[in-house]
């Protein structure tokens, strides 16, 4: 006896539930492909969002008012570090008795020398924080890059170097801070530097 044939009725009925299967299964495919391209989508927004979060602490995003803030900070922080450092040779050699900038001649001179620049480079860090003025922003950026300047020129390229050039950044930053502060002071919409 063989096997008998099946019936065309069952066949039928199994193709009939194999092809709503595999229809109700592309329908969830489809859903399911969808919603993961969706959440991808999202996933990657938001590790581009965290990727960028680091980035910003360097350079702030200047449309939007935390950002501007950031950026006048990061100015007022690069005016301080001039500061700091002026008021750390002066202590050095009032205390330790160590010619920091290696002048030689009257200590006297140099400390009064380095007092007057650690008082400008407060003013000016004061004057960027309080105030977002452009001009002592510009000046402390000068200032910064001619200080960059003179330690690529001197060969002095150290890590001090690396702190330099953070400097200079930060305050890039500042002075990108408080144009755009002004602007949203002015109300116009020149593009952002």
């Amino acid at each position: 006896m063989g096997a008998q044939p099946a019936t065309p009725n069952r066949q039928t009925r199994w193709e009939k539930r194999a092809t709503l299967d595999e229809t109700r299964t592309q329908v969830m495919c489809y859903k399911i492909t969808h919603l993961e391209a969706f959440a991808v989508d999202e996933e990657r927004a938001k590790a581009v969002r965290e990727r960028l979060a680091g980035y910003r602490a360097i350079w702030p995003d200047i449309t939007t008012e935390k950002g501007v803030a950031e950026a006048v900070k990061g100015g007022a922080a690069a005016a301080a570090y001039l500061a700091i450092s002026y008021a750390l040779s002066i202590a050095l050699s009032v205390f330790m008795g160590m010619d920091v900038l290696r002048a030689g001649g009257d200590a006297a001179a140099l400390i009064s020398v380095n007092g007057v620049l650690a008082a400008a480079a407060f003013s000016i860090m004061w004057l960027i924080w309080k105030k977002h003025s452009i001009v002592a922003a510009s000046l402390g950026l000068a200032w910064i890059a001619f200080e960059v300047a003179a330690k690529v020129v001197s060969m002095s390229a150290n890590k001090s170097m690396v702190v330099a050039i953070f400097a200079l950044i930060f305050s890039i930053n500042g002075l990108r801070g408080t144009l755009a502060a002004r602007r949203r002071v002015s109300g116009t919409t020149e593009p952002q530097v």
